[in-house]
């Protein structure tokens, strides 16, 4: 009787005839090979973290989920690799369909993210930067910093002095905002920021005239009452968000607050209008840089 249990998951091939399945059952339609010598029953999802365990168990050995699969274990919103990357400690990187394996000396700190071992946050932000441009790095800082420090990011920088992509990674690193709370948040404070516009708040409550917050402005001057919101699509699509946002933009105007109002079209297809939009609304208040 095969346990239940074994088939939930990964499992070797030996592993499988072990437990009274044959070669002929492992090769037909009921199972599914994932990685070397690795097969998988035909219902199991074959996730991120399913082909994980798949090839962790193709490898053995010390290893490190690491790159673009811990950015995707952390989420970090970059774009997918469809292939799994690790990194082990050995002479001869193990070659499989799939999967992208990094040789390196030192496995460095290790978190369990998922129920896999992971390159810690800051590693993973070190390793990103010799593959990321600088505005996705810096997206990727934010969210890999609100995981775990911005204290934890400078020591992997200062643990790899003579990386690949370390420049970037120090150049990113004065950019990082862990209060950023989405990409595009991210994305249009740096056109903000690379204009030469004065730093914006980010994430920070609004206080209104009766002395509580009313609003938590994306990106915000408060000194002379300022706010800029990124809408996503799900602000026009749901009738609920619709209606917050609309009482949202009048407390901003009951309390005296100019909105800049951003779309994921303005942060792509004309950054130059946002940055004329915030400008004029700071000079507007008196502000000046």
């Amino acid at each position: 009787m095969i346990d239940p249990d074994m088939l939930q998951g990964p499992f070797r091939s030996h592993d499988g005839i072990a437990a009274g399945l044959t070669s002929r059952q492992l090769n037909g339609p009921r199972f599914r090979l994932v990685a070397k010598d690795v097969h998988v029953a035909e219902g199991v999802d074959l996730d991120l973290p399913t082909r994980c365990a798949a090839f962790q168990l193709a490898v053995g050995g010390p290893l490190v989920f690491s790159h673009f699969t811990a950015a995707e274990l952390y989420g970090v919103p970059i774009e997918r690799d469809s292939k799994v990357h690790l990194s082990v400690r050995a002479a001869i990187e193990p070659r499989m369909r799939g999967l992208v394996a990094h040789r390196v000396l030192d496995l460095g700190d290790i978190w369990t993210v998922r129920g896999l071992p992971t390159t810690s946050p800051g590693r993973t932000f070190v390793d990103l930067a010799s593959k990321l441009d600088l505005v996705s790095l810096v997206g990727a800082g934010d969210v890999l910093a609100r995981r775990s420090s911005l204290a934890e990011i400078d020591r992997a920088i200062g643990l790899a002095p003579g990386r690949r992509g370390i420049r970037l990674a120090r150049e990113a690193r004065t950019l990082i905002n862990p209060a950023s709370k989405s990409v595009m948040e991210t994305r249009t404070r740096l056109i903000l920021v690379f204009a030469g516009l004065p730093p914006l708040d980010v994430n920070r409550p609004a206080i209104g005239r009766d002395g509580r917050s009313f609003a938590e402005p994306d990106l915000g001057r408060h000194d002379v009452r300022v706010a800029v919101e990124i809408e996503g699509g799900h602000h026009q699509n749901d009738p609920r968000q619709w209606e917050h946002d609309i009482g949202r933009d009048g407390r901003y105007r009951d309390n005296g607050w100019l909105l800049i109002k951003v779309t994921k079209y303005d942060v792509f297809e004309r950054p130059a209008w946002i940055v004329e939009q915030v400008t004029t609304a700071l000079r507007s208040r008196g502000l000046r840089w």
